[in-house]
Formats: C-alpha cells, structure tokens, sequence
C-alpha cells in the first residue's frame, strides 16, 4: 500500500465519520435545550410557590 492509497482511505475514514459529529453535536444542543427547560420549569415552580406564600402570610410555607 502506498502514500496514495492511505490518503485515499484516510479521506474516506474522515467522511465517514462526519454524519456522527453531527450527530454527537446535535445531541448535545438537545440536551441543552432540555437543561434550559427543566431549570426555566424549576423556577416558575418556584417563584409560583413564593408568590403563594406571600398572599397568604399566616402560613408557614411547607419543605
């Protein structure tokens, strides 16, 4: 095998492999977007239950 034929396949290996970059690269934006959600739902979880305490001020607030 020459210099030629493993540039060739080289070229070929390095093709081959760019769908799952890819893919690796848009499962991570996947799971940034679900990390975003769930802490943006965390917070609205959150402040609903401050907002509550507050127009009802007599009660302790549960843990």
């Amino acid at each position: 095998m020459d210099f030629h034929e493993r540039q060739r396949l080289n070229g070929v290996r390095s093709a081959s492999r760019l769908p799952e970059c890819w893919f690796n690269l848009v499962l991570w934006l996947v799971a940034l977007a679900f990390a975003v959600f769930l802490i943006g739902l965390g917070s609205l979880v959150v402040g609903d239950r401050r907002s509550r305490a507050a127009l009802h001020p007599g009660t302790v607030p549960r843990p």
